[in-house]
């Protein structure tokens, strides 16, 4: 009987982030060598300042899938509380760890009292780099910093006094910046740098910031490495393509990825050996090199044995991590050729014969590889100081023309190989542009069959390289706020899956389940390893739903969050389309553009005073809805002459916009809503849809103070509601009501005025 696969849950940030994006890759080849199942969750961060970063107002949505990790039976948690936590407390962290109840947790970046945990060792690299700057030397080095509450940043600072002490350097606080994790530039290294002038090297806790310090230098019109070195920590991919290249501190985040998985399924076999640290080192660049440094920098690799020699090259080449899955075989053709170019052209004869053979050794060697262009790039960067090194070495001008003439076969071979290998990354990237178009296209095309809506919004997600993918919704669409926990007795329902090329609606007896039926429903083949990614499905407040993917290839990790945003609009268009569907489907198929443009109100984009009452009316009238109860609104904005007087009528209208806003978030898709007078609005709620008036104020306050808190304004945006419950036949019944409502509101203000 075969063992059962172990399956993990993978909590990490923004996948589409540098770090993040690194870590989830190499879990993701960790997985694969294990052979284990693993679900990736992307919650972004918890406790973000949403104030701060008003494009990411919503992005507390992603925190709601942290209630799936919890309820989804996973044999272990792997969770990047260092990422996901940068901006929360220790206990907030240990919060969120107690979430997952029993389930034995994993910690990555952070060491939290209680838990395991895998993280990088940080003093060895950081103070690798301090001693590489003072022996430069290096006079005033600076550390751009982060929170203190992060272990890993409190790490890394320890580590830059401890080896400016061991230097005999002094320690100054006003040497020390903290800012923003990500990098974004806030503008703590202009500060930093108008504070000491003298400042000539700043290490940084992580690339990203290493990165916003190199163009603030850079906008100062001061050279990095040469006026200012500048290191980071990290070494992202991107780290050796910055101009110029960015020294760092190597904590390989792939590494980290792979390991944590690694750890885990050692810990369920039975074979933990308890090691927890990975180790960093620093990995010199131009970002933090005098241009005299370099010359002398880059012909080091060839001093010593032939073996060192090949040794130093591949360094190089591969900058000291051995992921090359044909690394054994190019470094012991390295050796060969550095014996082969040592002995017969530096210290032998150098012969025609001899030039010949090593150019045709080459050649083949070339031909019969693929490299990235990265890779090809720093190959080539090789001969050019290959040829430099024996210029130098050898008084030979015959030695030197056979270097050269080397150097130029090979050059010919890189352009062709570079070409190639530029080629084949286009035309990959045109075909994944091309297919995502297609899910876009497709994705919203539902036509009449909404019986089969699910199932044909899936239809095409193979085009994204997704073998399979399982769409899950909430019974109703619920209103999530940021802080709020989301509940783990949600009530789900699996609505459609797609299995390759085909796609298929769950009918509607089996379509209710528990929470981790998702992770583990029958459709999902124990005889195969999967990788799964959570797709959250939200719309501003209201969640949805999730989309679970299984995906083949890493590609995908940068187009998660397109699938987000494309998916939820539409099982938000799917589910308005199935609960209004006489009304909207009227619209569809008659295509009565013009009639609606004349229904709605064109600054707000609502129903206007006729839009409202034909539409309204209609749904009072519908058989499906007689004696049903209602709740009917009637609304104005509080000090509209006010606003428009002081600020001019752009801010009212901006004002009345955000009103209209409201008034759609806070009672809901099932609402209609209309702007009847200058800013006057009139709904009618079906009552089921919400709990009572008591908490429709509740929504509305909450969303005005969240709209004021982040709007920066000068003024206070807000509106008076008057709410009336009742039971409509008819249209009588309806302006009956409505003025009721209008009464209410009248009496609101009155009595508002009277306790002045």
């Amino acid at each position: 009987m075969r063992k059962k696969r172990f399956h993990i849950a993978f909590v990490e940030a923004n996948v589409m982030d540098k770090f993040s994006n690194q870590i989830v890759k190499g879990a993701m080849a960790a997985a694969e060598k294990y052979d284990i199942d693993m679900t990736i969750f992307p919650v972004k961060y918890v406790n973000h300042d949403i104030r701060q970063d008003v494009d990411a107002l919503f992005e507390y949505q992603y925190n709601s899938l942290l209630s799936l990790v919890a309820s989804g039976k996973f044999d272990y948690i792997v969770i990047s509380i260092g990422s996901i936590g940068y901006a929360c407390s220790l206990d907030k962290k240990i919060q969120i760890l107690q979430m997952f109840g029993d389930t034995p947790i994993l910690c990555v970046c952070d060491e939290l009292p209680g838990y395991d945990f895998v993280r990088y060792e940080n003093a060895v690299g950081i103070g690798e780099a301090v001693d590489y700057l003072v022996k430069s030397g290096r006079k005033h080095i600076c550390m751009m910093g982060g929170d203190s509450d992060n272990v890993d940043c409190e790490e890394r600072y320890m580590a830059y006094r401890a080896a400016l002490e061991r230097n005999q350097m002094p320690f100054e606080e006003r040497f020390v910046k903290c800012c923003d994790l990500a990098g974004r530039d806030d503008g703590e290294t202009d500060v930093l740098l108008n504070e000491n002038p003298e400042v000539d090297a700043i290490i940084c806790v992580t690339d990203m910031i290493a990165a916003t310090v190199c163009e603030t230098v850079k906008k100062r019109n001061k050279r990095i490495g040469e006026d200012i070195a500048v290191v980071g920590f990290d070494d992202l991919p991107f780290a050796a393509q910055y101009n110029p290249p960015l020294a760092s501190v190597r904590a390989d985040a792939q590494q980290l990825g792979f390991y944590s998985i690694q750890c885990v399924v050692n810990i369920l076999n039975g074979r933990d050996d308890g090691e927890r640290f990975l180790r960093s080192s620093f990995v010199q660049r131009a970002s933090c090199m005098h241009d005299g440094d370099r010359l002398v920098d880059k012909l080091d690799m060839f001093e010593g044995t032939y073996e060192e020699i090949a040794t130093n090259i591949l360094g190089y080449i591969y900058e000291d991590q051995e992921l090359s899955d044909n690394y054994v075989m190019v470094r012991s053709f390295c050796i060969y050729a550095v014996s082969m170019i040592m002995e017969r052209i530096v210290e032998g004869r150098c012969q025609e014969t001899d030039v010949s053979y090593i150019c045709h050794m080459l050649e083949t060697f070339f031909d019969g590889n693929q490299y990235h262009h990265d890779v090809l790039m720093r190959i080539m960067d090789v001969f050019e100081y290959a040829v430099e090194w024996v210029g130098k070495e050898c008084a030979s001008n015959h030695k030197k023309k056979a270097m050269e003439r080397i150097r130029k076969v090979i050059y010919a071979k890189f352009m062709t190989g570079l070409i190639s290998t530029t080629s084949k990354e286009s035309n990959r990237t045109f075909d994944y542009a091309h297919n995502t178009n297609l899910v876009i296209r497709e994705s919203l095309m539902f036509g009449e069959d909404l019986k089969n809506g699910y199932a044909n919004m899936l239809s095409k997600l193979y085009a994204l390289d997704l073998k399979k993918s399982y769409l899950y919704l909430l019974r109703e669409p619920m209103i999530y706020h940021n802080g709020e926990i989301f509940p783990q007795d949600a009530q789900w329902q699996f609505k459609a899956y797609q299995d390759g090329v085909h796609a298929f609606a769950i009918p509607p007896e089996e379509q209710n389940v528990p929470p981790d039926y998702m992770f583990h429903n029958p459709f999902i083949s124990d005889d195969e390893r999967h990788t799964f990614i959570v797709v959250d499905l939200y719309s501003r407040e209201y969640q949805y739903g999730v989309l679970i993917s299984e995906i083949q290839s890493e590609d995908f990790l940068m187009t998660w969050e397109f699938v987000v945003y494309q998916m939820s609009a539409a099982v938000k268009m799917v589910g308005l389309l199935d609960a209004q569907n006489r009304i909207l489907e009227e619209l569809h198929t008659k295509n009565l553009s013009l009639e609606e443009e004349s229904k709605l109100d064109e600054l707000t984009g609502l129903y206007n005073r006729r839009g409202f009452y034909d539409v309204a009316n209609k749904l009072i009238a519908m058989e499906q809805n007689v004696g049903k109860e209602w709740i009917i609104c009637y609304a104005d904005m509080d000090k509209l002459k006010e606003v428009n007087d002081a600020y001019g009528h752009i801010e009212g209208d901006y004002s009345l916009k955000n009103l209209a806003d409201c008034l759609q978030m806070v009672l809901g898709d099932s609402a209609v809503v209309g702007r009847v007078g200058g800013d006057e609005f009139i709904a009618v709620i079906d009552k089921s849809k919400v709990v009572s008036c008591e908490e429709v104020l509740r929504r509305k306050e909450q969303w005005i103070k969240e709209l004021n808190d982040t709007s920066m304004k000068p003024y206070r945006i807000d509106m008076s509601m008057g709410l009336y419950e009742c039971r409509c036949q008819n249209s009588y019944d309806l302006k009956d009501a409505i003025d009721k409502a209008d009464d209410m509101l009248y009496a609101i203000k009155v009595k508002r005025k009277m306790n002045r």
